[in-house]
């Protein structure tokens, strides 16, 4: 077994992290994989996560209240959203969508996606929200944010 996988989970995370050294910050609560797609986002890359594969990424407040942000590639490696596991696991519901955001169409359900600033209905339309919609319609997040701050 390797030292580290591939896959965007806990068993997958570099085995050094470790979880209960008690004279060291709990690493596994800032360790990312980072798939091929994610590293493209403009808001990741904007927090410096630019890197496929495992990343540290810590986000705190200086001594003058400036934000900072520490980002550590562990192991690089190319890594597709289907190998890492992401695929599919940012469909929300109509309901839950966030005025601003860009998501793609996964299934029209009882929801008029027009309503809420699509051009039409069709599965796989991508469109920014105007709001959130009602009914049983899905979408995927178009922005596929490694972590939010």
């Amino acid at each position: 077994m390797g030292s580290w996988g591939k896959t965007d989970t806990l068993a997958d995370a570099p085995k050094w992290l470790d979880a209960n050294d008690p004279n060291a910050s709990n690493d596994l609560d800032y360790a990312f994989m980072v798939d091929v797609d994610e590293a493209r986002v403009d808001s990741n890359r904007d927090k410096g996560l630019k890197t496929p594969g495992w990343n540290l990424y810590k986000e705190y407040t200086d001594q003058n209240g400036n934000t900072r942000r520490m980002v550590e590639p562990l192991v690089v490696m190319k890594v597709t959203p289907e190998v890492a596991g992401d695929v599919g696991v940012n469909v929300i519901t109509a309901p839950n969508m966030v005025a601003g955001e860009t998501y793609t169409i996964v299934e029209v359900g009882n929801t008029d996606f027009t309503a809420v600033g699509a051009a039409n209905n069709e599965v796989g339309l991508v469109f920014t929200a105007n709001n959130s919609a009602t009914g049983s319609g899905t979408v995927t997040e178009e922005d596929d944010t490694v972590a939010d701050s």
